[in-house]
């Protein structure tokens, strides 16, 4: 087929030609469109799936936006655009404010936030800095365009009208091409430490107004003695102002005294060994010159490390209180010396009896120790039966509270010894006037009452040497009497017995009488050697002898009883008359062998001694030096009442018929006419001693006989001659 000339077509085929052109170029064009079609669907895809992307980001970052502002619940965040409708309230506004997001977002409410008073201000200082007529929201922007609203402290109105304070910052938002289309508050509430710093302040105004009204200079010091802090009473106390040591000028021990600074380094170092706290007192010279005493308390502070960090402590000035301790010391001292300076025993005890004070006389007196005393119980140092008087005689103190006395309280000493103690205890007060103890003065009693039982012993001596001497007298008197009387009998019956023949009945009866005046005479005679003396023959003797031969020959005679013999070597010699103290021994020992019927010991001692003044004073003795023979017997012993009376003539404590009586009473006036004396001790059941002192200087004694003859002259002349010895 070739191709058709259009003219040579008729109309049918030429609009058949027209059609199948005008559908090809449809076609043409549907085709053209639908690739358009779905060139364009596609691009619609593509566009819608980049939106969605798009989108979904921004939803993300929007949840994210809003997830970051609502997690700050404690910051409110606020955002309004350049007209000033609210775009922003997050979670922390709502709980800061009280309203919902929805109440705020979308409004002009933001000037419902500020007190009037506030905005006015901002606006004043704003017009003032740069000289803009401002007024509203325009403000903030203004402040937001300048960056000049930085942290301002602000006053915010919640919902329901109650003021809150907050921290405040206002900065500008910027689109991407750099205009401005809004701002943004950031505020945080402060309420709480608002509060918090109104009490601290308060804490601080009270802890300074403490600070200030104590006595003690409150500091925080480093290890140097730098100073960290003082508070204004230093100024006072040292005259320096505070800041000098604050700012490093002055050190705390730049000012104490050069002697007294070793002292205080010393007692820091102690402690930081050791419990890290101390109290010192020293002295520091002040910024005129005076010199004060200080009492410096402080607390060390350490690290984990034990390095030191600050040292808190007070200073108060002592001065006073040293002047009064001073005072104080000195006139304890003087109390003291006097105390100490007393004989009498000065003692303090607690209400419950323990010592709490007391002198040196009463250790002595107690023989114990101060240490062993301070702290120590009366009842300690006394016996039950003492302890118990004694707590009575207290305890009436503490009833009737006034002063009381008593005697006689006899304490036991840690040496055995025993001394008797007169009291006067008065009632121990506080200055209340409360009872707190007892304060007494204790004076020994026991030389006193020595002296006062030797003085009542030594006049019991004197009165019995009085009634000896009186006996002696009278009974010399009696002898006189009773042997002229017996001289008169004598020559008589001698003259009756010269008439009477020798074979004559009465002459038996004559020698009878002869006798019992010879009897008599010896009984005079002895007498007379107890009252006046009799013939003594002294001479020296050793009377180690003269007391050996006679207790040799006792011994013989009385073999049950043991017999105990100490001789001193060295003894001294003395003026005696030998037979005599044979005769004074003998008797001794017959009355020793009486007192023990069932036998027993006879202790027998010479020696060289010094009288001591008691003895001395009680037996009037002329000169210091004896010689004493003791005998010692452990026998029944003897009375007060029979020992008073052993040296009488005629008084025995023997049965009726056994003894005369005259023994002992011959024994006191041999020893006392030979210039010796003799002591008794004896008690009942347990024994007796009989000491006997010798001179052991010459006496001087005389003696002479005179020769009387008796001229009978009935019924012829008879002579009768005798001899008397007399002492002149």
């Amino acid at each position: 087929m070739g191709i058709c000339n259009p003219e040579n077509l008729n109309t049918n085929q030429k609009e058949i030609l027209e059609l199948k052109e005008e559908n090809r170029i449809l076609r043409e064009e549907i085709r053209t469109s639908r690739k358009a079609a779905e060139i364009t669907a596609d691009l619609v895809v593509k566009q819608f799936e980049e939106t969605e992307e798009i989108l979904y980001r921004f939803q993300i970052a929007n949840a994210l936006r809003k997830a970051v502002l609502d997690s700050a619940m404690q910051i409110a965040i606020i955002a309004a655009d350049k007209k000033g409708f609210v775009i922003v309230f997050n979670r922390g506004a709502e709980k800061l404010l009280g309203y919902r997001s929805d109440e705020v977002v979308g409004r002009l409410t933001y000037d419902a936030f500020h007190l009037k008073s506030e905005l006015d201000l901002l606006r004043d200082e704003l017009i003032s800095s740069s000289g803009k007529q401002l007024d509203g929201l325009g403000v903030f922007f203004e402040y937001a365009r300048n960056g000049n609203l930085k942290e301002r402290e602000c006053t915010y109105i919640r919902k329901n009208g109650t003021r809150l304070s907050v921290i405040l910052s206002v900065n500008e938002l910027v689109d991407s091409d750099g205009t401005a289309s809004g701002f943004l508050c950031i505020a945080s509430d402060i309420s709480e430490i608002k509060r918090s710093e109104e009490a601290l302040r308060e804490s601080e105004k009270k802890y300074r107004m403490l600070v200030n009204n104590l006595p003690n200079v409150v500091c925080r010091a480093h290890m140097d003695s730098s100073i960290e802090f003082f508070d204004d009473k230093i100024e006072v106390l040292t005259g320096y102002k505070k800041e000098e040591f604050i700012q490093g000028r002055l050190k705390w021990y730049d000012i104490v005294l050069e002697e007294d600074l070793p002292y205080v380094k010393e007692k820091f170092m102690e402690a930081l060994a050791t419990d890290k706290s101390y109290v010192r007192q020293y002295r520091i010279k002040t910024k005129n010159g005076k010199m004060i005493w200080i009492e410096d308390g402080a607390q060390i502070v350490c690290n984990e490390k034990g390095e030191v960090e600050f040292i808190t402590g007070a200073f108060l000035d002592i001065t006073e209180r040293k002047k009064a301790e001073e005072a104080l010391r000195k006139s304890e001292e003087k109390y003291r010396s006097i105390l100490e300076a007393m004989e009498e025993g000065y003692f303090e005890l607690s209400i419950s009896g323990n010592m709490t004070f007391f002198n040196r006389a009463l250790c002595d007196m107690v023989g114990s120790s101060p240490r062993e005393l301070l702290g120590s119980n009366y009842r300690s140092f006394l016996d039950v039966k003492t302890a118990d008087r004694l707590f009575r005689f207290f305890n009436r103190v503490y009833e009737t509270g006034e002063h009381a006395s008593e005697t006689d309280y006899e304490i036991a000493r840690k040496d055995g010894s025993k001394r008797f103690f007169e009291l006067s205890v008065y009632p121990l007060k506080d200055h209340e006037g409360g009872f707190i103890g007892f304060r007494g003065i204790s004076r020994d009693m026991t030389e006193r009452m020595t002296a006062e039982n030797e003085r009542n012993r030594l006049e019991d001596q004197l009165h019995q040497a009085q009634k000896l001497e009186s006996i002696g007298t009278l009974a010399g008197g009696v002898a006189h009497d009773f042997n002229n009387i017996l001289m008169a009998l004598q020559g008589n019956a001698t003259l009756v017995q010269l008439q009477t023949e020798k074979d004559h009945p009465n002459q038996e009866r004559l020698e009878n009488i002869m006798a019992l005046i010879k009897t008599g005479s010896d009984i005079t005679r002895r007498i007379l050697g107890f009252a006046k003396g009799a013939k003594y023959n002294i001479e020296t003797s050793d009377l180690n002898d003269v007391v050996k031969n006679s207790t040799n020959m006792f011994a013989r005679t009385k073999k049950e009883i043991t017999i105990h013999e100490k001789y001193e070597r060295e003894l001294s010699t003395v003026d005696v008359d030998r037979g005599q103290i044979a005769q004074v021994l003998l008797n001794l020992y017959v009355n020793a062998a009486d007192a023990m019927p069932e036998g027993g010991d006879l202790y027998i001692e010479n020696r060289n001694i010094v009288l001591n003044r008691e003895l001395k004073t009680a037996y009037e003795a002329l000169q210091d030096r004896y010689v004493r023979v003791s005998i010692t017997d452990t026998g029944t012993g003897m009375d007060e009442a029979t020992k008073q009376r052993i040296f009488e003539p005629f008084f025995s404590t023997k049965e009726r018929g056994r003894g005369t009586g005259l023994g002992l009473s011959s024994v006191y006036g041999i020893i006392k006419r030979q210039g010796g004396f003799i002591h008794v001790s004896s008690e009942k059941g347990k024994g007796t001693t009989f000491e006997l002192y010798f001179r052991f200087q010459e006496g001087s004694s005389v003696y002479c006989r005179l020769k009387v003859q008796l001229l009978m002259l009935r019924p012829k002349v008879l002579k009768q001659s005798f001899w008397l010895t007399m002492r002149v």
